[in-house]
């Protein structure tokens, strides 16, 4: 007779604190999903690579990743909306960027995909170690990969600063 069965049968598993279960439900259930472009609103090309880039639904907000380079494309507000939206849908935001940030870019200057500008580099005067590519006509945002994942996540000083505010 086998010891195996015994062990297997007699493992309890760890078990999930509720609360915690809730919000890996919240996080799965605004995940990153797949939208489809449309006539209308047509992919949008990447600022970096000028390749379509893919769309997502996340949070109610609709994301463009570059399966190239991993970086992402925000229509104006969308930032704003991410990084002031709830600790699951920032969680949620950042599984998009997720891509290999060493990849080497076109040497061009990027381009808004949505009216054909060239973008500025700016930083966030909340987070000076991130620069974004912006469009200063139509307000959007291109994050290289790992930007938007930097942008969103709260550290000792955002904690001081709002303690303070």
């Amino acid at each position: 007779m086998s010891i195996l069965p015994r062990i297997v049968r007699d493992a309890t598993l760890p078990r999930i604190p509720p609360r915690t279960s809730r919000r890996l439900e919240r996080i799965i259930a605004m995940s990153p999903r797949p939208v489809e472009t449309s006539r209308e609103d047509p992919a949008v090309r990447c600022p970096k690579h000028d390749r379509p880039m893919r769309r997502f639904l996340v949070a109610g907000i609709e994301v463009d990743r570059c399966s190239i380079c991993g970086g992402i494309w925000l229509d104006a507000g969308e930032l704003e909306s991410l990084v002031n939206s709830d600790r699951d849908a920032r969680d949620a935001a950042r599984m998009l960027d997720r891509a290999d940030a060493s990849v080497e870019h076109d040497d061009h200057e990027p381009i808004c995909p949505r009216d054909g500008t060239p973008l500025v580099a700016k930083r966030d005067t909340n987070k000076p170690h991130v620069e974004c590519d912006a469009c200063e006509t139509c307000s959007g945002v291109f994050l290289d990969a790992g930007e938007l994942s930097r942008m969103t996540e709260t550290g000792f000083a955002d904690w001081v600063r709002r303690l303070f505010a």
